[in-house]
């Protein structure tokens, strides 16, 4: 990431840090970073910060991890998961007959065919 745009991710994060009244070091504290980490990023200095992190800290913020990533450069996904291994990983304490029914719910709704649906 060249220097402009490490700014630029660094005040946007900053600036949602404040307005959600959170200080550098609760950020740090939620995300397992150290505090020195956050003020870094918020002043630019990281070149290439760890997607991992940059999740974490997106997510501490309340912020759309692909506006993140698009800021730093990072490449955003156009597609989505299919709703079975979505499910899998957002909601893991869903039976797979449950992911099951759900996904056959959503076929019925939208008139497809489960392969379909699985595949997209």
């Amino acid at each position: 990431m060249n220097p402009e745009r490490a700014q630029r991710l660094g005040e946007f994060l900053r600036a949602r840090r404040i307005e959600l009244d959170l200080s550098a070091r609760q950020v740090a504290r939620t995300v397992d970073v150290r505090d020195s980490t956050i003020m870094r990023l918020e002043r630019g200095a990281y070149a290439a910060p760890a997607a991992d992190k940059l999740a974490r800290i997106a997510g501490a913020l309340e912020l759309d991890l692909a506006d993140v990533f698009a800021l730093a450069g990072y490449v955003v996904p156009k597609s989505l998961p299919a709703l079975p291994h979505y499910l899998k990983v957002r909601y893991p304490e869903l039976a797979d007959d449950a992911i099951g029914e759900l996904h056959e719910h959503l076929n019925r709704l939208i008139g497809t065919d489960s392969a379909e649906v699985a595949t997209s």
